[in-house]
């Protein structure tokens, strides 16, 4: 099954979150399956 998860990037303190599509028996910094939007905090 496939789910739209936040991967983070970015540096410490300055933390980038991308909205990408992955499977969910991946982590939160698998590989995904296509890039959504970007988030900057």
């Amino acid at each position: 099954m496939v789910k739209l998860r936040l991967k983070r990037c970015g540096r410490k303190q300055r933390a980038i979150y991308r909205i990408v599509a992955i499977d969910v028996r991946s982590g939160r910094e698998g590989g995904d399956l296509g890039n959504m939007l970007t988030i900057v905090y």
